[in-house]
């Protein structure tokens, strides 16, 4: 997601906070369905795959705070350099 940012006209920490807006929605996914009479055994399909290893650990690791720093500054080059 936070790779093509740019195409949706989002900068990096535009769409980190976006992103973590999301998690923050997801991780609140099972008290939710229960709230609303989710089977106990459709909760745990559901978490099969919502709570399943590479989802849950991507959640878990997302920092938005390493999209906020600015973008290194490149330093000029001369077009008449050689290389």
């Amino acid at each position: 997601a936070m790779s093509q940012c740019e195409a949706f006209g989002l900068q990096p920490a535009q769409a980190a906070a976006q992103v973590a807006q999301v998690i923050g929605v997801v991780n609140t996914w099972r008290a939710h369905f229960e709230s609303v009479g989710v089977s106990a055994s459709d909760l745990n399909s559901l978490a099969e795959r919502l709570d399943g290893e590479d989802l849950l650990s991507q959640r878990w690791a997302f920092d938005a705070s390493e999209y906020q720093r600015a973008p290194p500054k490149r330093k000029p080059t001369s077009p008449f350099r050689r290389a």
